[in-house]
């Protein structure tokens, strides 16, 4: 299955796996486990795995969930590209008639997102539809504000840097002024020093 950046993905990254092994045991219909089902995906690092239930058990569907970045997206991508390679991808589960024991997967996109059943009404409660375009958007939008809030900071930083630097400039005039006036109340007392001790020799 082929993706376009218009193409419209549920978000955060997610897969659809169907056709999970199920057993009807004490009157229900039982399956592996999310982290069972994990394990089994642990090349395309998914964060979790959720088994759908339903009334009458495991509903043999589950969903993948990826981290929300773009290595996410190649992860969800990989997870796709596995199941079509295979033959087991969404148009397969659709045609074929007898679907053998083998899982089923791909990723989430809009047809899921609005379809109805325990996949459509996860996906509709945990996820919003995107296209890749929608979210290079975002990020730069997010970008660019995070380049105006630095770049307000620094001038609010540079303003309070040449605010010290007014400040030291004063204290290190105040001061020079301070031992200048020293210099020169010395240097009387000096004279004035002298002054008395050649009278006081000399007289």
């Amino acid at each position: 299955m082929g993706s376009s950046l218009e193409d419209q993905f549920v978000w955060p990254w997610m897969g659809v796996l169907v056709n999970v092994p199920t057993e009807w045991k004490n009157g229900r219909q039982v399956g592996g486990s999310g982290n069972r089902l994990k394990e089994q995906l642990s090349r395309f690092c998914p964060q979790k795995v959720i088994p759908l239930w339903n009334y009458r058990g495991h509903t043999g569907n589950a969903i993948v969930e990826f981290t929300k970045d773009w290595i996410g997206f190649n992860n969800a991508l990989a997870f796709e590209n596995h199941f079509e390679a295979e033959g087991y991808r969404k148009r397969d589960w659709k045609l074929k008639n007898d679907r053998g024991p083998e899982m089923f997967g791909w990723v989430a996109r809009a047809d899921d997102y609005r379809c109805q059943g325990p996949i459509g009404a996860f996906l509709r409660e945990n996820g919003d539809l995107k296209t890749v375009g929608d979210l290079e958007s975002e990020e730069a939008h997010k970008t660019d504000q995070l380049v105006a809030t630095l770049a307000s900071e620094i001038e609010v930083k540079n303003n309070h840097v040449e605010k010290l630097k007014s400040k030291c400039n004063e204290t290190t005039a105040s001061l020079d002024m301070m031992m200048e006036q020293r210099e020169q109340i010395l240097q009387k007392y000096n004279e004035g020093f002298c002054s008395s001790f050649i009278f006081y020799v000399f007289c």
